[in-house]
């Protein structure tokens, strides 16, 4: 139950504030707003699927801690 709880509250979130900035890499222009961090996990998420990766599955995410390390983060938990 705890799961669909967190899913929601991100769709909700990425719903009701789609235009706003949402994560930024420290030090540099790299900024990302809740819509496009939304696409971004889209596309990952058909990627998933392309690559047979199914519920359960494990996913190691080994990367530099930035923006796009946590959008692969919430791809793979949602």
């Amino acid at each position: 139950m705890e799961k669909e709880n967190f899913v929601q509250l991100l769709e909700d979130t990425f719903k009701n504030n789609f235009e706003l900035p949402a994560l930024t890499d420290y030090g540099t222009s790299t900024s990302f707003t809740y819509g496009e961090i939304a696409k971004e996990i889209a596309r990952l998420h058909i990627l998933f699927a392309e690559c047979k990766v199914k519920r359960g599955d494990k996913i190691a995410l080994v990367g530099k801690n930035n923006s796009r390390w946590c959008i692969a983060y919430l791809a793979t938990v949602t």
